[in-house]
């Protein structure tokens, strides 16, 4: 039968001049299906002296467990749940990712830069003494035209490129601080150990409800 596990609290504490006694209270529901043989009392200070530790069973039926054994242990505490540390080729695929989502936006920024940088075409000199030509007016518009609806474009498509990135960028930090977690994955530490009582129960007569 699986060992039940009891949740203890402090009940009283008496202070003396070397030492403390510590009177804790754990309780235990029992049941026909229930009589478990042993019972575990865990989080204990590491400090308990293991002889000290006494041990009364008090119930209000007839049939009261008598504690007939105990023993003390060390509890480790459970690792902490990590993410398992993502594959090599995964951080490589989200690294190569992020750049290519950088040199996109590098590409929209200069051909912004260059379009901006057209000029129209001013009206031209004519010869002295003639008429001046007509002005091109229709290429001059169109040359605008063309800029201006360019930029809009370049400019609607690196606003979008901007959020994939991000997105990009949160993923891989995302994968990097998994691999960080699972690297730096300790054991337990001497402070974070416990003491444990483990309580062998056993039963006189017929358990009555």
């Amino acid at each position: 039968m699986a060992i039940a596990q009891l949740t203890s609290r402090i009940d009283a504490v008496k202070i003396y001049a070397a030492g403390s006694t510590v009177t804790r209270i754990a309780e235990l529901r029992l049941t026909p299906d229930t009589l478990p043989e042993q019972v575990e009392i865990p989080g204990l200070p590491l400090a308990l002296d293991d002889t000290s530790v006494r041990v009364r069973v008090e119930c209000d039926r007839d049939n009261i467990p008598i504690a007939s054994d105990i023993r003390i242990g060390l509890a480790v505490p459970p690792p902490s749940e990590t993410p398992n540390s993502p594959a090599d080729e995964e951080l490589r695929a989200a690294k190569a990712e992020v750049q290519r989502l950088e040199d996109i936006i590098a590409l929209i920024n200069n051909e912004i830069a260059v379009l901006s940088g057209l000029e129209v075409p001013n009206r031209p000199d004519g010869e002295t003494g003639k008429a001046p030509p007509p002005s091109p007016i229709s290429a001059r518009l169109a040359i605008a035209n063309f800029s201006d609806e360019q930029i809009r474009l370049r400019m609607q498509e690196k606003r979008e490129t901007l959020e994939t990135l991000r997105q990009a960028q949160e993923h891989l930090a995302d994968l990097q601080e998994k691999q960080k977690l699972a690297s730096t994955a300790k054991d337990a530490r001497p402070n974070e150990l416990r003491k444990t009582a483990i309580v062998s129960l056993s039963y006189e007569g017929e358990f009555n409800t």
